[in-house]
């Protein structure tokens, strides 16, 4: 059970759409001035890695308004320590021909750690 990357039941989706909309509303925060703006559609898919805490890899879907309301797909990690909640990243997904290529560092949209909505370096 530790160290193992496990995929999540989507029928109890209510938290992993929590963090996505944590992940959403930080992203449509820190590029405002862009005309950003992402909406959830919905949550495809959860994996999740217990070690001494909970962390997700979540894939969802959202329009992107900034793009003329395309649905894109994203990946965020978060961690879930004691309900202490960060999101560590979030990127566009890569297309699938890139996907396991090692060349991610285009996507990624930031990495560090979000407390609650807050970066911190």
């Amino acid at each position: 059970m530790f160290n193992l990357i496990q995929p999540r039941d989507l029928n109890r989706s209510d938290e992993y759409k929590e963090y996505a909309q944590l992940a959403i509303d930080e992203y449509n925060r820190r590029f405002s001035e862009t005309n950003a703006k992402l909406e959830l559609v919905k949550v495809s898919k959860a994996m999740a890695h217990l070690f001494d805490i909970m962390r997700y890899y979540i894939t969802f879907e959202a329009k992107d308004f900034a793009d003329g309301g395309k649905t894109k797909t994203y990946q965020i990690v978060v961690r879930d320590a004691m309900r202490k909640i960060s999101v560590l990243s979030f990127r566009l997904k890569p297309a699938e021909d890139e996907q396991g290529s090692g060349n991610h560092g285009k996507e990624w949209i930031w990495e560090g750690h979000l407390f609650y909505g807050h970066l911190v370096a």
